[in-house]
């Protein structure tokens, strides 16, 4: 296992007064050398791999959501995975996002997670990369970076557990109240002008992410200990902001590649196999 002495450093940091964000002006490099990669998606080729990822067809469970998943929005273009949001009604929502997951295809516990995306802008727009438990029972949750449209330079970078200890199976049985989180911004750059990795890695007793191979944000508070699927979803909802007159549709989330790699110590480690045949 991990240990707060392996990860030991010394940071310099400034507090930006307005929004109290932490941001890191020295942290230890990002280290794959000893990583061995388990799941890899280039984007190649005019259509998404299937033998990698669902799409998914859905409305949405959470409050102020105002799309749902159509998966028309999914495409490959250029070497890219293309997620669309368009003023498009689908499954009596009045706007059509799209969303694709690894449920029985791939699925990890402990590793290195990454993607390189340019996200969309727009007030109300909001994209996210995350992982989600193989159970099907949340909390728990690590969202590896999302987005809010209206504010196209911000980071959240966020692990979820209950609050009250209680887990729901998901959509159904979804309790928001119980939701506990630890959240944390890094302001950088416009998100939505160029490509950027993101990425989180994720030990027995710690995750820390990384924005372009620096640390941005560690915890070692309600660290998850069961296997999570990869999902990528695009939406519209009060999360990203109210829709206004900087909501200009369509819009796409770009993807460049997905890779995920086991850490030299991190165990268990599930295979693609074995969620097909062990999953619940």
């Amino acid at each position: 296992m991990y240990s707060l002495g392996r990860f030991a450093a010394v940071f310099l940091f400034w507090i930006s007064v307005e929004g109290c964000t932490l941001n890191y002006l020295s942290a230890p490099p990002l280290d794959l050398s000893q990583a061995v990669l388990t799941f890899d998606d280039e984007f190649e080729g005019t259509v998404l791999d299937s033998s990698k990822w669902n799409i998914i067809s859905r409305n949405i469970f959470y409050p102020g959501v105002l799309s749902a998943h159509n998966p028309d929005m999914i495409s490959v273009v250029n070497g890219h995975l293309k997620i669309g949001l368009w003023a498009v009604p689908y499954l009596s929502m009045a706007y059509s996002g799209g969303e694709i997951d690894t449920r029985n295809k791939f699925n990890q516990q402990y590793g290195y997670f990454e993607a390189r995306i340019k996200m969309p802008g727009g007030s109300g727009v909001h994209p996210a990369w995350w992982l989600w438990p193989l159970s099907d029972r949340w909390p728990p949750e690590i969202d590896i970076v999302e987005t809010k449209g209206k504010q196209p330079t911000t980071a959240y970078m966020t692990v979820h557990w209950s609050k009250n200890g209680i887990v729901r199976a998901y959509p159904e049985q979804v309790d928001f109240t119980g939701d506990n989180f630890v959240e944390s911004t890094y302001e950088g750059p416009d998100f939505t002008q160029d490509f950027h990795v993101f990425g989180v890695k994720w030990a027995p007793d710690m995750l820390i992410w990384y924005i372009d191979g620096i640390e941005r944000h560690r915890t070692t508070e309600h660290v998850p200990q069961e296997p999570f699927m990869l999902i990528i979803d695009l939406a519209l909802d009060n999360y990203g902001g109210a829709v206004d007159t900087s909501t200009i549709l369509p819009a796409s989330m770009l993807v460049d590649y997905v890779r995920v790699y086991r850490m030299p110590d991190d165990l268990p480690f599930v295979s693609p196999r074995e969620s097909i045949t062990t999953g619940n």
